[in-house]
């Protein structure tokens, strides 16, 4: 599916950009802010409703960058661009260049801010300034899926590119208007992208994610769209009971008016086929205005792997003997009686149920911390990525006493490298004492430092020499 792209873009006159101290192409340290929201809209395919969609724009931080060109891409199959909506007083078209349209799909417009007002801090969303509003092109849904996104990005800005299509750069601009010259201070931008996102049935969707070949606890997000008025939801989950167990479901919304959220719900475990039931209250989570579900991150599902030693039986999966990984399936509830009347199987028209995919990472591990011994190590709750100075995975001095143990004083039945790659330090396909003199040098005097991964974890780089393998890797689960 093509995607819609955005980019905000300095038009500038015959003198270069400069910073604050006059240099020539340089950045200015004062920082404005912009942004692409992203927006939800409703689609039923039965009905006859509006379909125009808007999309905003904010800008905010620097009152000064006062100068802005926005160049837009759209997917002309699935959008069609009716207007430019100014909604602040403070900003109008630059006089004698009106809202423009190639034939390719591309908006330019050119805007000033003739007041210079304060705006929001860079951390917070910006001021609403501009609005692209769209009609959608409805017959290009697919049939077979209950969401359709539409990313918009801004263009990264490369000072170098200052001589080049200004379509082709991500700036905001200050504009002196006492210059006869017509020069341009260029201001550094903090961007967010956004997208539009098209719901058009019910559905009910686990989140994926990648998991190391080892024991760990790992949280799969559950996420509903619902557009009836169906407050609770019965939800079955099959999975792997070999490998994998449902710890407890976290629901996001408040169970009851001050009492804050609950800590789990009730789960009703089977084994044929294997897997889980439980009900989830979803009334607190519809938006007040349209009591709507999009997409909405209803619970958290925490599952407990066994770590590679169990073989699975892909019960649950379609997988093989032996299975490990695989997709985690949502299904009807398999418990009888559970919350009849309201559950996703009791005639729920049009409601889709999409499974989430487990994949099993290469090993990640860090490069010198040859046991993968981990320091007050606390795997994450959220889903997100363990690269984070919380987590001590880095290696300390008993790591190249290890490796010169490994090379020059092996006990058998007591290796002290449980991750030769870890110990290959200069990823050189070969572990010797330069390994262990490069990581004493990296822990007490610094320099280059050692090959990736490091000093957080990874897994070993795609054009890497080295080839040794890493029996116990670190536990990392990577959420999509």
């Amino acid at each position: 599916m093509p995607a819609v792209f955005a980019a905000i873009a300095l038009v500038y006159g015959a003198a270069f950009a400069s910073d604050e101290e006059g240099a020539p192409g340089g950045i200015s340290s004062r920082a404005a802010a912009l942004q692409i929201d992203s927006v939800d809209f409703v689609y039923k395919a039965d009905v006859q409703e509006l379909t125009r969609v808007s999309v905003p724009l904010r800008i905010g931080g620097n009152s000064h960058a006062n100068y802005v060109q926005i160049s837009v891409d759209y997917d002309r199959e699935r959008l069609s661009f009716q207007d430019l909506k100014i909604e602040s007083n403070d900003w109008v078209l630059w006089p004698g260049t009106p809202v423009t349209v190639d034939p390719e799909g591309r908006i330019l417009a050119t805007l000033l801010d003739i007041r210079g007002r304060a705006r929001p801090p860079p951390q917070e969303p910006g001021a609403h300034f501009v609005s692209l509003v769209f009609d959608l092109l409805s017959g290009n849904f697919p049939v077979d899926d209950y969401r359709l996104e539409t990313s918009l990005a801004f263009t990264p800005y490369d000072p170098g590119s200052l001589t080049q299509d200004p379509r082709e750069e991500t700036l905001v601009g200050i504009l002196d208007v006492t210059d006869d010259d017509g020069a341009f201070e260029v201001v550094s931008e903090r961007l967010q992208d956004g997208g539009v996102t098209v719901y058009y049935a019910d559905g009910i969707e686990i989140g994926g994610g990648g998991i190391t070949e080892r024991e760990q606890s790992f949280v799969l997000p559950l996420y509903i769209t619902d557009l009836g008025d169906i407050d609770t939801i019965n939800i079955g989950v099959d999975y792997d009971e070999l490998i994998l167990n449902l710890l407890r479901v976290r629901p996001t919304a408040p169970a009851v008016e001050g009492r804050g959220l609950l800590e789990s719900v009730d789960i009703s475990y089977r084994s044929a086929p294997s897997g889980a039931d439980f009900r989830i209250d979803v009334s607190a989570l519809r938006d007040p205005g349209t009591n709507l579900l999009l997409g909405a991150h209803v619970a958290d599902l925490e599952f407990h792997y066994a770590g590679v030693a169990h073989g699975g039986d892909g019960a649950g999966q379609g997988g093989p003997p032996n299975f490990i990984g695989g997709r985690i399936v949502v299904q009807p509830t398999a418990q009888p009686g559970l919350g009849e009347g309201q559950a996703a199987e009791n005639g729920v028209s049009g409601m889709r149920l999409l499974p989430g995919y487990l994949k099993i990472l290469r090993p990640h591990f860090v490069r010198g911390n040859v046991d993968s011994s981990i320091f007050a190590y606390d795997p994450p709750e959220d889903g997100a990525l363990i690269a984070r100075e919380e987590f001590r995975t880095a290696p300390d001095l008993g790591d190249p006493v290890a490796i010169l143990r490994w090379l020059f004083s092996p006990v058998p039945g007591r290796e002290t490298i449980t991750c030769l790659e870890a110990a290959d330090t200069d990823d050189d396909g070969n572990i010797e004492i330069d390994d262990a003199v490069l990581l004493l040098t990296t822990l007490f005097i610094g320099g280059d430092g050692l090959a990736a991964p490091f000093p957080y974890p990874g897994s070993d780089p795609e054009d890497s020499p080295s080839d040794l393998g890493c029996d116990v890797p670190l536990p990392i689960f990577a959420g999509d």
